[in-house]
């Protein structure tokens, strides 16, 4: 750091001192056709500054943790304070390519007329910056900057998304790229890498591809830094674009559900709720003897005022009967078309009535769980999709407090749904079982878990994958979707109920796993039920091996890949 307190007396260099270098690096290159090093195009001030930089990077290099590479703040700020820092990476992230690299795309054929328009497209915007233009500086203005708490690792610099793509120049308009960069030699306190990835929003003409921009990042960044930082990844986003094929179909599929579903709420309300609600009365007139007859609220039992001449026995028997009835009338079809209604599901749905014998502590048991599992998720996302920024300092904070280790530990919480559902399969077989005396049709016993629960996955999973990618947008949005290849070759793995069976990165729709593993687990469960059924000490028995075998497969398992307690850390 001796280098950088020596040259204290070096001025600010300015964005118009830039835009004036660059200018001349320009007219270097459109006189010569020739390539011109970075820093002959340059001032001596900017060389001084430069080097400066490399010595504040060095004095980080030696930075071993966050709380020692919060320290270097005070001398650090000494030598960024002497010049502007965001004006000086605004052109080094969106000009300085242009200079070294000038000649990089032109050496391809192919592609020849759309790098040109792309690489004279890139060269008018330091022109345009140096005449006032408002697109020009709004290119720059829309470009991600080091924002504050630089040293406390804030790594992702969108910059202004909206912005870049209301630019419109004179030949191309604004397109947003989200840049992804390795810096070499910082070592990272998160992952313990040598090295930390940082995201930086570029605003780039919409003439250039994402190949030919990344092709000119790759290029440049590593000499512009003495190779320490390097362009690995560009994502461009492509607002309004037009559906797909398969979003058509899928969109085209939920519009038939809709219509479907609205005439059977119709079809419903007119043919079943309406009947029940005419036929349903308080009072009933016995038409031989005048008499008004009341209608026991409670019991559903009508009587008459003269209680020796009853006249209906019960108004509820009369109700099923009439039901009964207008079902009857509404055939196969009218019921299949039914089974489509909001009006009666919605009814089931919201419904709290609990029929005798269901164990109603589960309920509470699934909303503390649940709770819990929506909790985790949401700082386990959050560390790893970069939405914190300050993760390398406040998550050392985090681990620290025993309120977090209901965060750290909320993996388990899963297992608190497969207790739930081996409970209940249990509990209703048994008891299926014995009103049939131990017999079960086991066909039916597999297709209908298979039947109930494969159809509404599989619309879910398509919409997901499909039309997703359509309903956001914003720097952060994966235009393609989530899933690599549109799940083209690991569709049936979900399918089957084998996807936990795929690695991670290629698993597709990934937290499915659970429905997978769930759907093992009940092909499975006869070999406990049965034996429970027939003889609770051969039950035990069954139940003791599994239990025995899966604690010792998971302590091996642990000891051979070295896992800890907890997935964090």
């Amino acid at each position: 750091m001796n280098n950088c307190s020596a040259k204290n007396d070096t001025a600010k260099l300015s964005l118009a001192d830039i835009v004036k270098n660059v200018a001349l690096a320009f007219s270097k290159i459109n006189n010569n056709n020739e390539t011109v090093p970075f820093t002959d195009a340059i001032t001596d001030n900017y060389d001084d500054m430069l080097n400066n930089v490399r010595s504040a990077l060095k004095a980080v290099n030696k930075v071993e943790n966050v709380s020692e590479f919060i320290q270097t703040n005070a001398q650090l700020n000494d030598v960024l304070s002497k010049f502007d820092v965001k004006d000086v990476l605004s052109f080094i992230t969106n000009n300085a390519h242009v200079i070294d690299n000038s000649n990089v795309l032109k050496t391809n054929d192919a592609l020849n007329n759309n790098s040109s328009r792309c690489l004279n497209d890139t060269q008018s915007i330091v022109p345009g910056v140096e005449k006032s233009k408002d697109w020009a500086l709004r290119m720059i203005d829309a470009n991600g900057k080091p924002p504050s708490g630089l040293l406390n690792f804030i790594l992702t610099w969108e910059g202004d998304y909206e912005e870049c793509l209301r630019i419109t120049a004179e030949t191309f308009k604004g397109k947003y790229c989200l840049g992804s960069f390795w810096i070499t030699g910082v070592p990272n306190p998160v992952t313990k890498a040598d090295g930390v990835s940082i995201k930086i929003g570029l605003c780039i003409p919409d003439t250039c591809t994402k190949e030919e921009e990344l092709v000119l990042l790759s290029a440049v960044a590593p000499r512009l830094t003495n190779n320490r930082i390097y362009a690995y990844d560009l994502t461009c986003q492509e607002p309004g674009r037009k559906l797909d094929t398969r979003a058509i179909a899928l969109i085209s599929v939920c519009v038939v559900f809709v219509v479907v579903m609205s005439i059977a709420t119709i079809f419903d309300i007119i043919t079943r709720q309406i009947f029940k609600r005419n036929k349903t009365s308080k009072y009933t007139v016995n038409s031989s003897t005048n008499e008004s007859q009341e209608t026991d609220a409670i019991k559903g039992e009508t009587y008459s005022k003269n209680a020796d001449t009853p006249v209906v026995r019960s108004t509820r028997e009369q109700s099923n009967k009439e039901e009964e009835k207008s079902t009857i009338e509404h055939g196969i079809l009218g019921q299949l078309l039914l089974s489509f209604s909001v009006y009666t599901n919605g009814s089931k749905i919201l419904s709290t009535h609990q029929s005798a014998g269901t164990l109603t502590a589960i309920n509470g048991i699934r909303f503390i769980s649940m709770t819990w599992i929506i909790l985790g998720h949401t700082f386990v996302f959050g560390f790893m999709q970069g939405s914190v920024e300050n993760i390398a300092t406040i998550f050392p904070t985090y681990i620290k407090r025993l309120s977090f280790m209901a965060v750290m530990n909320a993996p388990v919480a899963v297992d608190t749904f497969f207790a739930l559902s081996g409970l209940l399969l249990t509990y209703l077989t048994l008891k299926q079982m014995k009103k049939s005396k131990g017999k079960i049709n086991w066909f039916l016993f597999y297709f209908h878990r298979f039947w109930r629960l494969t159809p509404p996955y599989m619309l879910i999973m398509g919409i997901y994958i499909a039309v997703f990618p359509y309903i956001g947008n914003g720097p952060f949005w994966p235009k393609d979707g989530f899933e690599k290849n549109y799940c083209k070759n690991t569709w049936w793995w979900n399918l089957l109920y084998i996807n936990n069976f795929k690695p991670v990165s290629e698993e597709c729709f990934s937290w499915t796993w659970y429905l997978a593993n769930d759907m093992q687990f009940y092909i499975i469960s006869p070999i406990i039920i049965v034996p429970l059924y027939f003889s609770k000490i051969a039950g035990t028995i069954v139940i003791s091996i599994f239990l025995l075998a899966t604690s010792i497969t998971s302590g091996i398992v642990s000891k051979h890949f070295e896992l800890g307690v907890s997935t964090f850390g």
